[in-house]
């Protein structure tokens, strides 16, 4: 089956940052899981943090989230310390099922749900994150 939906994934120093766009698929969540290794900073140079940029994904289904979730405890045991949601106020639907299903899996993960790339920024610099080259990314040209 063909994916629906697609995303961008993007290191910047130990910061991932996760794009969403569109109404997923059962295709795009495991092209997700089988790309996110090649992104992910190494584990051994000390913490790391997830960027979820929700604000354009449209979701799908309940099914996708087992499989976001098992990833997320992956990111756990791979150093990663820090998730924060960057949320939509026109979904509040997705904001909330995420937002359910990130307390299932918060384990020793300080999380944040936040409107924008400078309170992600934000809240980051708090934990030490260096969000220098975050910004920048967030100030490069999207595809959507």
């Amino acid at each position: 089956m063909r994916q629906h939906g697609w995303f961008e994934l993007e290191t910047c120093d130990r910061i991932l940052v996760f794009r969403l766009y569109d109404a997923w698929n059962m295709e795009t969540a495991r092209a997700y899981v089988d790309q996110i290794d090649d992104y992910c900073p190494d584990p051994t140079g000390g913490p790391w943090a997830l960027v979820n940029d929700l604000r354009r994904w449209g979701f799908s289904g309940l099914e996708l989230m087992a499989t976001i979730q098992e990833r997320a405890r992956v990111n756990t045991e791979l150093g990663r310390t820090h998730s924060v949601f960057i949320v939509g106020d026109d979904n509040p639907m997705v904001s909330e099922l995420v937002r359910e299903a990130v307390l299932d899996v918060a384990d020793g993960v300080a999380n944040a749900f936040v409107h924008s790339d400078e309170e992600a920024a934000a809240w980051l610099a708090e934990a030490a994150f260096d969000t220098t080259a975050y910004l920048a990314s967030c100030r490069k040209p999207r595809s959507s």
